[in-house]
């Protein structure tokens, strides 16, 4: 039998530590690993023939870096500076397809694995192995500690998980033992961007809805939700969903936010803070998530993996954008931000379905999660990853 060969793209260091620990230890495999850097150069200097790519599909590429680049910038408007980004980014998208292209033709390559996928620099080796009909693997930290998703359609909303109903995951069996381990599980807090210390002296209210931000460049947030494009829009259409549902309530709920750590010092929200003080909101910076996530009274989110610790913890949950968990009767899902007030309705008055939720999680941490420690990577905790990549390399059905 001939022997399966695969590569490894990486455009940052940490993803280069981790493929080059797999391809040391794959040793039944021919492996190669590329960093997004070394083939650009070389897509530069040696040119290959290739034919155009589309505008549309050239789009599609640079969607998520030129989306990114002008998040960062805060830039509404696309200026002199963005256009010429935009055409750097156009360019680097086709050199570095027409040498992705060529090297997976050339070297015969069974299986691509890329980080995420958004990015160009592996969005655009991803498109060239999908036209040579190359099976692909998509990497991203898991939604538990210790664990990683290995998925052939892509991460977050388009994964494999998306489309799966509650009839999917009321025929997942349970082991009880496992069940408590996972209702055991201890959630690592993201620490902030920045080497801090702030103290916070804050009375939390007695009754309230948890807002988690998220990363303002995130691919959660820039590609995965339609209807909020930035947490100021996040804010704004929950509060006043919150305020006409204690108007005809006659409640007393109020919105507790907490900035996302890894913006901390890099998006300064002071301006929205003061546009709602006096008012029933309370934003927090330092306050671990799952202390606010179980003194609420639900959670709402875009899609935020905060979404699952909240399901971990018993919470309703109300997403807003685009997420594999979007299950009816495991949260509840805005997809009209109009009827938000209904919804909140709901997730405070209906019975949750522990019965299910525990099924659906314990799918994820059981069956769909990776089990390994990045931090710490040795021969043995490695296994499962490798294990998990020879499955795939097994299965003779392409992704098109």
């Amino acid at each position: 039998m001939d022997t399966k060969k695969v590569l490894f793209l990486a455009y940052n260091q940490h993803q280069f530590k981790l493929f080059r620990y797999l391809c040391i230890n794959l040793e039944q495999e021919t492996t190669f690993l590329v960093t997004s850097v070394a083939a650009c150069l070389k897509g530069i200097l040696h040119r290959n023939g290739q034919p155009p790519l589309p505008p549309t599909i050239l789009d599609e590429l640079v969607k998520y870096s030129y989306l990114s680049f002008s998040a960062r910038r805060q830039q509404g408007k696309a200026d002199l500076l963005s256009r010429l980004y935009y055409k750097y980014l156009i360019f680097k998208a086709k050199t570095l397809h027409n040498y992705y292209y060529h090297y997976l033709k050339n070297k015969a390559i069974d299986l691509l694995v890329v980080w995420n996928g958004s990015y160009l620099e592996a969005a655009s080796g991803v498109k060239a192995a999908r036209k040579l009909g190359i099976k692909v693997i998509f990497m991203e930290n898991g939604f538990f500690p210790q664990t990683l998703v290995l998925d052939e359609k892509g991460v977050n909303a388009a994964n494999s998980l998306v489309g799966n109903t509650a009839e999917f995951y009321r025929k997942v069996r349970i082991d009880p033992v496992k069940l408590a381990r996972l209702k055991g599980t201890k959630l690592v807090p993201r620490e902030l961007r920045k080497n801090i210390t702030i103290k916070e002296e804050i009375q939390l209210p007695q009754k309230y809805f948890f807002l988690p931000f998220q990363v303002h460049t995130d691919t959660q947030v820039l590609l995965n939700s339609p209807n909020i494009r930035n947490m100021y829009e996040l804010v704004d259409t929950v509060y006043t969903a919150v305020e006409a549902y204690n108007c005809k309530s006659q409640a007393d709920y109020w919105l507790v936010i907490k900035e996302h750590p890894s913006d901390f010092g890099r998006i300064d929200y002071r301006d929205l803070k003061e546009k709602y003080q006096g008012r029933k909101v309370v934003f927090i910076t330092t306050e671990p998530s799952s202390t606010l996530i179980e003194r609420s009274q639900a959670v709402i989110t875009i899609n935020s993996t905060v979404g699952i610790e909240a399901l971990l913890k018993g919470k309703p949950v109300i997403t807003l954008g685009k997420a594999f968990y979007n299950v009816e009767g495991v949260v509840y899902h805005c997809a009209n931000l109009s009827q938000l007030g209904q919804v909140i309705t709901r997730a405070l008055t209906e019975e949750i379905n522990h019965g299910l939720v525990d099924q659906l999680l314990y799918y994820l941490r059981y069956d769909y999660l990776v089990e390994v420690d990045k931090k710490n990577l040795n021969p043995n905790n490695i296994m499962p990853v490798l294990q998990r990549i020879r499955g795939i390399l097994g299965n003779d059905l392409v992704e098109k």
